[in-house]
């Protein structure tokens, strides 16, 4: 089921329901058990929505990090999200709210190579404190919260890591509550959502000792306060970078939008909603970038009889001369000395095909070849091909195909035995 959020961003409701039984949550009583949205309809509904004309779509849900428990097939969110972005390789894809325990090195691998993937994680805290965690009885501690932010920074280029924080909670000290601040500055987020604890009746934190209302607000107030200068540093550090914007609507006699890392950009133009263009940011007024649009840069070369940029000629090159299929969008981008956003951008016009679905047409030429000419294991050839698993590779190849590779290669061996290799 689709739901729209100001007629701009489409919201993908992958997921319903909720075991985990936080103290402080009454959804896992009201919502029920974990219902996943099975990956071929969410592709049939992400096609949909960029038929229409959407340019982004959020992916969400209750409790989105248990996404495929139920479906029993082994499949997990990262599943979905290459399923997701490679049904709409144009429409940016943004992820909702995660648990820190999905954050792990293969989920960082793999989303990391989704060009349109939004660099916005919104990673649930809720406190920074060890012993505050285990009274809301949430499935991690601050270690393990620090490894996910740490992650995420290692595989994403200044990605937006963005939280929750529940100010107040039962039974919270002064001391507790100073670790929390503590740790919300070493993580460094670019925004926060903060909320005074607020009892819900028949949870098992409305049974602890309260914190006083006028203590909850306090700590409100002094968090917000260090998220507000957590959120300055990040734009600051935003400042000279370039981005593809989103534009929405007129503000203040500019245009706003939002870059692929969620944050709010104002620059001079009309006419320009639903438009993605690209922005110089040349300052900040400490709650959005500001900056001018640039327009394409001049065509210098040429692919196939159309003029192109030399730089994405020498990408192609590259992959072609040297078969690099398993190159990341980040290291191509490198090549050129490019932003992951700029060198997108510049490859799409250029090729008329997303990063990722050319090199898709790359790994796919050589399953093609192996498939007629071995009788190696799909699994040893979506090693070899650069797919993340045998799942992930009969997927791409039945989009492209419209058959599963084992059907592909019956096909062919009912006329001409493959060689073993």
């Amino acid at each position: 089921v689709f739901k729209v959020l100001l007629d701009d961003f489409p919201i993908q409701f992958a997921e319903d329901g909720c075991v985990n039984f936080c103290t402080y949550c009454i959804i896992p009583y009201a919502r029920g058990r974990v219902r996943s949205l099975p990956v071929p309809t969410a592709v049939e509904q992400t096609r949909a929505l960029a038929a229409e004309g959407y340019r982004e779509i959020v992916v969400t849900g209750i409790e989105i990090s248990s996404w495929g428990q139920d479906l029993k097939n082994g499949e997990t969110l990262i599943d979905l999200l290459e399923a997701v972005c490679t049904a709409a390789p144009a429409v940016r894809i943004r992820l909702g709210s995660l648990e820190p325990r999905t954050i792990t090195e293969e989920f960082c691998r793999r989303a990391a190579a989704l060009p349109n993937l939004c660099p916005q994680f919104h990673l649930s805290m809720q406190s920074g404190c060890d012993d505050t965690l285990k009274r809301m009885n949430r499935k991690y501690d601050t270690t393990r919260y620090a490894q996910s932010v740490a992650l995420l920074n290692q595989y994403f280029d200044h990605p937006a890591v963005t939280t929750d924080l529940i100010t107040g909670f039962p039974e919270e000290t002064e001391e507790e509550f100073a670790q929390t601040l503590d740790f919300i500055r070493r993580c460094g987020f670019a925004q926060m959502h903060i909320f005074p604890y607020s009892v819900r009746p028949g949870t098992p934190a409305a049974k602890m000792r309260q914190v006083p209302k006028a203590v909850k607000e306090e700590r409100a107030r002094q968090a917000a306060a260090v998220a507000e200068a957590l959120h300055r540093n990040y734009l600051a550090a935003c400042v000279g970078a370039v981005y593809p914007v989103l534009f929405e609507q007129p503000k203040d006699g500019r245009y706003f939008g939002h870059a692929p890392n969620y944050m709010e950009v104002l620059a001079d133009g009309t006419d320009l909603h639903n438009q993605v263009r690209n922005v110089k940011v040349t300052g900040t007024d400490g709650a959005s970038l500001l900056g001018e649009l640039l327009e394409d840069a001049g065509a210098q070369d040429t692919l196939d009889g159309k003029s192109i940029q030399p730089e994405i000629v020498s990408v192609i090159h590259y992959i072609n001369t040297h078969y690099q299929e398993n190159i990341t969008l980040d290291a191509a981008a490198g090549l050129v000395h490019m932003s992951r956003y700029h060198f997108c951008r510049l490859f799409g016009s250029a090729t008329g095909a997303t990063f990722l679905e050319y090199l898709y047409n790359v790994r796919l030429s050589k399953v093609h070849q192996l498939l007629l000419d071995t009788r190696l294991p799909l699994s040893q050839i979506a090693e070899k091909c650069g797919f993340t698993s045998t799942a992930h590779l009969s997927r791409v190849f039945r989009d492209a195909y419209g058959v599963s590779p084992r059907e592909f290669r019956k096909s062919a061996a009912e006329k001409e035995p493959p060689e073993q290799q």
